[in-house]
């Protein structure tokens, strides 16, 4: 009889449980087909909105805050080749979107809660060189200290690290 009431109990213990965090997020996306274009929105839940378009590279504001605009969007590449957004499958989440492109490559970029800040990855299946260059609109100066890369623009600055050495180029 226990090993009866054991088992019946078991598919209402899995039941109660919770997804984990990326589990929810995935539920709550919006996929965009390859060809199919669409603008988004998402803020950093201070004053701050990234807006852009899925199927294109640099046709939204960009990241916008009180002082304007630095970052308008980012290009990433495997091996040294550009990833072809037009072709690739994107979602779009409540923090940012994610790119998965037909070489398995995949790029997420997110505005990150109550910071003026985002944060951008790329990874691929095999091991390749991994790179992602950000599209800065008013640049003054750039410079490297250490594993940082710090850009001034009009009175604002942006700092790009790693969690692998970065090569400026």
């Amino acid at each position: 009889m226990m090993a009866l009431a054991a088992a019946l109990a078991m598919p209402l213990a899995a039941a109660g449980a919770v997804p984990g965090v990326e589990a929810y997020f995935d539920a709550m996306a919006i996929t965009v087909a390859p060809g199919q274009q669409a603008q988004f929105v998402s803020g950093d839940n201070l004053a701050g909105y990234f807006a852009g378009r899925t199927q294109s590279l640099g046709k939204g504001e960009g990241y916008v805050t009180r002082q304007g605009t630095l970052f308008i969007d980012y290009a990433s590449f495997v091996d040294g080749n550009a990833n072809e957004r037009s072709r690739s499958a994107e979602q779009v989440l409540p923090y940012g979107h994610r790119v998965r492109y037909p070489n398995g490559a995949v790029e997420e970029m997110a505005l990150l809660s109550k910071r003026h800040a985002l944060a951008m990855s790329v990874a691929s299946p095999r091991a390749a060189i991994l790179a992602i260059a950000p599209l800065l609109k008013d640049t003054r100066s750039v410079r490297q200290e250490g594993d940082v890369v710090i850009v001034e623009g009009a009175g604002q600055f942006a700092a790009f690290a790693a969690d692998q050495p970065i090569v400026l180029d």
